[in-house]
């Protein structure tokens, strides 16, 4: 859902066609690099809390975590997490992370997707994060270079407060209900190929 930021048809796609990924990855070096990344940067914060709070997250609701809204359900699995102690309360503050890696310059719309996804899954999460555990008003997204392996920007983000209005809209588009927004040029050079093999856009562009 949250590629509908980046393109719609996209999105559709994503969720109603449930493209081979698997098979896509196998052959592509720059998303298996991506997936050995996450795991290497998160590394250093494997703090006993983290790990405790993820793994009882993952007993109690996961590993795949979900949220109604309406007759709407998302699912989805967030990246990594940060435990911090408030020194004045003793609080555990928790903060969800959003990793994505680039060998390139990451376009507006691919940085706002990132952000619309993060919090998703901070609407997701926010219901499960209980005491001692509080949620923090401040999350991250943070954009990994995929040569040098070194972390090029952090970007503070806060929870949505109007993102159910955001999913039933996006809904309603997929039903017809709303209509759709598209760019002009919509960027389909940075889709992954199994999109483009499905994608109407793409191929009426020629």
């Amino acid at each position: 859902m949250a590629h509908f930021r980046f393109c719609p048809n996209r999105a559709h796609i994503e969720i109603f066609e449930r493209p081979d990924w698997k098979k896509y990855q196998d052959g592509n070096k720059p998303m298996k690099r991506g997936i050995e990344l996450h795991e290497a940067y998160s590394a250093p914060y494997k703090s006993w809390d983290r790990r405790l709070l993820r793994y009882q997250l993952e007993i109690e609701a996961g590993p795949v975590f979900q949220k109604q809204l309406d007759n709407i359900v998302i699912r989805g699995v967030y990246d990594d997490l940060r435990v911090l102690r408030d020194s004045r309360t003793d609080a555990k503050l928790v903060s969800f992370v959003e990793l994505k890696t680039t060998s390139r310059i990451m376009m507006r719309a691919e940085i706002e997707t990132a952000i619309f996804q993060l919090q998703l899954y901070i609407w997701i999460m926010r219901d499960l994060i209980k005491p001692p555990w509080v949620l923090h008003a401040r999350h991250y997204l943070e954009i990994i270079d995929q040569r040098t392996n070194r972390l090029i920007k952090r970007i503070v983000v806060y929870e949505d407060k109007v993102i159910e209005d955001k999913i039933r809209y996006i809904v309603r588009t997929f039903q017809g209900l709303e209509r759709i927004e598209s760019s002009s040029k919509p960027p389909c050079h940075f889709c992954p190929r199994p999109i483009k093999e499905r994608c109407e856009w793409f191929k009426y562009r020629g």
